[in-house]
């Protein structure tokens, strides 16, 4: 930008950028790179006093073809413009913008003339100005940021300019500067600087007089033109020439001297790490040691040579590896290296008058003369001595800062530490955008291009390496060397092979150090630092792969080798030294995890100590005791904390299991899957007690009966199963009944009950509810009324189904469970909807939400956002409606929810069909319909088919399409017969009347919602939709015929209803839902 904006991709092609606000954009942006511009500072920026009607909108837009702009430009799928809440980031590093290049050169040749070094300085201040290429920001136009931009980089290059002269007339150049000098001078006739330069280099040339002139000239302007006297300054030196002052005569003519070795040369570009980096930036200013700690190959290194670099400006730089020093007593010589002093061995026999200089106050010496930040890279193996030096250094060189790298800290007074981790990585289900925003993937992008041009992520490729990022846990080193592998493998092959990580993951560069060059020897590097104690429990804590909290790990890894009283300490030492990250669980407790390259590392070492079995087994033994512990606190006030804490157990839970499975544990798999099962329930992970069901029934050893029951229970009704036919319904009630299970386990209150009732086998049901109503637990009888109410609901008794929902809420609300008072909410709610009273229905339904929000279960709570957005759209609030369905969908896009994914694509299909856009409509419904053929579930069964055979059958009703509409109606109504949910059955009656209204039988049409009344045991006043259409039959038929049709529908019992519904349809009768309830 010191010149016409000039832009160059990687390779070094020139980018062209078209449109002048572009530019403006790009160089306001550059003037902070690195830095989040506010959206505000922007906006005036460009557009000062006079920006446009939707500044906003107008800024995302140039935001966008600028990305794109730099995309096409060659930096592929690396976008180097980052969106964040507050504004936006240009992703570059400071030195490769020009001005601020330029101002770090102009202000570090200033500090080297001060310093007393002007050849260094004039060298420096040479590359500095060599940058300008003309005017500053010569093509950006008039944007308001810029005029105030250009005045202070002209005057910083006409300082820097001076600045330079002045080194060269202290180096004893001033024959060469004397018409630099003129020139100069004629150009600014006022500064005084300038003059004063201009006057000594005349005088040490030889010329007095012509420097006396020179003087008066500068006298004559300032008087002419400002009215003043020149300044103190350049009277002195006028002074001094007239007195021919010795102080004033040229110096020797210098040279440069040899400088310091510079910093390491980065191969590789600098991605992520922007708060780590303004962590340290701002840590060295109040600390004068500060230690970047992390395990090994988290990019400690890499972040401190970027750190000393933005350094350099204020101080010298000595840059220290000390990975390939052996002893402590070494470090000394090492710095003493880096700064080109090499230590000098004097002979044993060195005369008397010579003085042995001890290397430590050689040392102290060289660091003292001016500002230095040390850089001590890998103290980890040599930490006492290191910790030592460095205390004594910054005791006897005031301006010593040091920067130490290392995988525990030094532990001296003054330590400001900051931890170095992972990259940040994408949550499993982020968007393809998200994924690409991520630290840890752009750090593979950009490898990944290295070693394969052209290599960017689409939706296949970008799912795919965000999962690999994650399994690296978003390690550094560990992307670079899986990103090295697309030499010769696939994407999908890398990933593939990440459980043998160690295998794949060698090959790095061969000028890094061994430690760096493969995953393995970067983790033996850091293990084999360790003690006996610290192996014990390191290779024990890898059975936990969601980590563990001090009393799991002491209850697991604690014998007569690894004492529990020492546990806790033991642990302190392994997060010391990076092998254990220490934090805090969603329960709030302290928790101890290790990183997965740590964890499989520590598997092989528990193996090969042979104790991976006991291990597994006590590890098994001590979930079981915690969800058993935990499960009785699932159904009260202490819910969300402990929901909080299985939340985090979670993968603990299942690999609990699994190890119970491997040794043949049948009565801990039994009981932890058991115990466990209500957790998963509540949160809306049914296919995963599911899963544990069927390993935990696996085995025949010996194992609770009750236990069993329920287990076959949670197996018939997993994700993948389908529905249970009746006989094996009847079958599995049967087992829970002889084992008494309700008895032990309260949720069967409600479970048990509902069992009986997809057999039709009411009077059983009625039966368990009553066991649950004089169960012991105060949850069981809540949960029994719960029970009655979608009973009540199912046969009709809308007025028991809203009494016993209240009921139910009023023992929920005494008992502080939240899950129940949601249910029973949104049980109350759609009896409001149906009586028409959406104002209450949606604030009860929005309070459903606002409980399962406090529950933390994202999958329940996409479930109750999506039934509140259906709400909006019976209540007519299509924008709401659309926003509410939208935003869930997105949300279980995220976690993979296919079965709700597809209930809201067909929420969507009804409501741009309501809206009039059937295309729209019909795209919603494909999709939908696509994802319920794909889903291995019994949601693809009865309600799934229904569902989307309803809509389709709504959408040709729209169309005019009669004989489509009536095939999937009657799909619809087949699909109910396994098992019949009569409001739904009701619902799809009410569609079908509009099919009779289209066949010219507007009589029928109203006989036909008499027929969903009786079904449902209540009409339906809350659907907009079904109320329209109901005033065109009162219109065709005259209120009295209608309200007759009306009534003569309802009149006939619901039994007699579904019949008279299936033959309409043209079913047969025994395709029809079968009246058993």
């Amino acid at each position: 930008m010191l010149g016409p904006l000039r832009v160059s991709a990687a390779d070094g092609a020139t980018v062209e950028l078209g449109g002048a606000r572009l530019r403006m954009l790009l160089a306001r942006l550059a003037l902070d790179a690195g830095q989040v511009v506010q959206t505000e500072a922007l906006i005036d920026g460009l557009w000062g006093e006079q920006p446009p009607a939707d500044a906003t909108n107008a800024l995302q837009s140039l935001v966008s073809r600028l990305r794109r702009g730099l995309r096409t430009s060659g930096n592929g799928d690396v976008s180097v413009l980052e969106s964040h809440p507050a504004g936006y980031r240009l992703l570059v590093d400071r030195e490769d913008v020009d001005t601020h290049r330029f101002e770090q050169l102009a202000r570090q040749g200033r500090d080297e003339l001060l310093a007393g070094e002007p050849a260094n300085a004039a060298e420096t201040l040479t590359t500095a100005l060599g940058l300008w290429r003309g005017a500053p920001l010569a093509d950006i136009g008039d944007a308001p940021f810029t005029d105030p931009v250009r005045s202070r980089l002209t005057e910083l290059r006409i300082a820097a300019h001076e600045d330079r002269i002045e080194a060269e007339l202290k180096r004893g150049r001033h024959h060469e500067v004397i018409a630099e000098l003129g020139a100069l001078t004629r150009e600014h006739p006022l500064r005084e600087r300038a003059a004063g330069l201009h006057v000594v280099a005349l005088y040490q040339s030889g010329r007095q007089a012509d420097a006396l002139a020179a003087y008066e000239a500068t006298r004559r302007a300032l008087d002419t033109e400002l009215g003043v006297e020149p300044s103190a300054e350049l009277r002195d030196i006028h002074l001094r020439v007239l007195r021919r002052d010795p102080d004033l005569a040229p110096p020797e003519p210098q040279q440069a001297k040899v400088r310091a070795p510079r910093l390491p040369a980065p191969l590789t570009t600098f991605v992520g790490r922007d708060e780590e980096l303004d962590e340290i930036l701002s840590a060295l200013g109040y600390s004068r040691l500060v230690t970047l700690l992390g395990p090994g190959g988290a990019g400690k290194t890499r972040l401190a040579t970027e750190v000393a670099a933005r350094q350099r400006v204020d101080s010298a730089v000595v840059f220290v590896e000390l990975a390939g020093v052996g002893d402590g007593a070494d470090i000394v010589a090492a710095i003493l290296t880096a700064l080109g002093l090499h230590e000098v061995v004097m002979l044993e026999n060195r005369p008397a008058h010579i003085r042995q200089v001890d290397p430590l106050d050689r040392l102290v010496d060289a660091l003292s003369a001016r500002e230095t930040l040390l850089v001590l890279d890998n103290c980890e193996h040599l930490i006492a001595a290191a910790a030592n030096l460095c205390g004594d250094l910054l005791a006897r060189c005031a301006p010593l800062r040091v920067l130490a790298t290392s995988r525990e800290p030094l532990a001296i007074t003054g330590e400001a530490l900051v931890p170095v981790g992972p990259l940040e990585l994408p949550e499993p289900g982020a968007t393809l955008d998200q994924i690409r925003e991520s630290a840890a993937v752009r750090l593979f992008c950009d490898r990944a291009a290295a070693v394969r041009p052209g290599f960017a992520l689409d939706e296949s490729s970008g799912l795919i390496t965000g999962e690999v990022c994650r399994k690296l846990d978003g390690l550094p080193l560990a992307l670079e060397l899986a990103a090295a592998r697309l030499r010769a493998m696939t994407l999908t092959q890398i990933a593939d092979r990440l459980d043998d990580r160690f295998r794949l993951l060698t090959g790095g560069s061969r000028t890094s150090l061994p430690r760096h060059r493969t995953l393995r020897a970067v983790v033996e590097w850091s293990w084999d630092l360790l003690e006996k104690p610290e192996l014990v429990l390191a290779r024990r804590l890898s059975v936990f792969p969601a980590g563990a909290t001090l009393e799991t790990a002491t209850a697991v890894c604690a014998d007569n080798e690894l004492p529990a009283d020492d546990v806790l300490y033991v642990l302190a030492s392994l997060v010391e030294k990076s092998l254990v990250e220490a934090g805090e669980g969603r329960d709030g407790q302290p928790r101890y995890r290790m990183l997965e390259t740590v964890r499989a590392f520590a598997e092989e070492r528990l193996t090969e100590a042979g104790e991976r079995e006991r291990v597994q087994r006590a590890f098994s033994r001590a979930l079981r005791d915690l969800v058993e512990r935990a499960e009785p606190h699932l159904r009260g006030a202490d819910q969300i904390h402990w929901l909080g804490r299985l939340y985090t157990e979670q993968d603990n839970i299942i690999a609990a299991v699994r190890h119970a499975v491997d040794n043949d544990d049948a009565d801990t798999a039994v009981r932890i899957t058991v115990s466990s099962g209500w957790y998963w329930m509540v949160t809306g992970r049914h296919g995963e007690v599911g899963a544990l069901a069927k390993r935990a029934l696996e085995l025949t050893g010996p194992a609770p009966a009750d236990g069993r029951a329920i287990l076959r229970a949670f197996d018939a009704f997993g994700e993948f199963a389908g529905t249970p036919a009746r006989e094996e319904i009847a079958g599995l009630r049967e087992e829970l009944h002889k084992t008494d299970a309700m008895a032990r386990f309260p949720m069967l209150a409600m479970l048990e009950p509902l069992l009986a009732a997809f057999t039709g086998d009411i009077e059983a049901a009625e039966e368990g509810l009553r066991r649950g109503e004089s169960h012991p637990d105060p949850w069981a009888r809540a949960a029994a009324e719960l029970g009655r109410s979608f009973l009540a609901e199912n046969e009709g008794h809308a007025a028991e189904a809203e009494e016993r929902a209240q009921k139910a809420l009023e023992r929920f609300t005494e008992l502080g469970d939240r899950w129940g008072q949601a249910m029973a909410l949104r049980q109350l709610s759609e009896r409001h909807s149906l009586r028409g009273e959406m104002a209450v229905a949606l604030a009860q339904h929005e309070e459903a939400v606002r409980l399962t929000l406090q529950l933390g279960t994202s999958e329940e709570l996409a479930e109750q956002r999506g039934r509140l957005a259906m709400q909006r759209l019976r209540a007519g609030d299509l924008d709401g409606a659309e926003r509410g369905l939208l935003e869930t969908l997105d949300s279980a896009s995220g976690r993979g929810s296919a079965d709700l994914q597809a209930v809201l694509y067909c929420g969507l299909a009804a409501l741009h069909r309501i809206r009039g856009d059937l295309t729209a409509a019909h795209d919603y419904l494909q999709r939908g319909i696509e994802l319920f053929k794909n889903i291995p579930s019994g949601m693809a069964e009865g309600h799934g088919i229904a569902m989307w055979s309803g809509e389709a059958g709504a959408l040709a009703i729209a169309e005019g399409d009669a004989d489509a509409a009536t095939k999937a109606y009657a799909r619809a109504m087949a699909a109910m017969n396994a098992m019949p949910d009569m409001p739904v059955i009701a619902s799809l009656g009410e569609g079908f009347a509009e099919v009779l209204w289209l066949r010219d039988d507007p009589q029928g049409a109203a006989r036909c919602i008499g027929w969903a009344t009786a079904i449902r045991g209540t009409p339906d006043l809350g659907n907009r939709q079904l109320n329209k259409f109901k005033r065109r039959l009162k219109e065709r038929l005259g209120e009295e015929e209608f309200e007759a049709a009306l009534r003569e529908g309802e009149g006939i019992g619901r039994d007699a209803a579904l019949a008279a519904l299936v033959a309409e349809m043209g079913l047969p009768k025994e395709n029809g839902p079968s009246p058993v309830w």
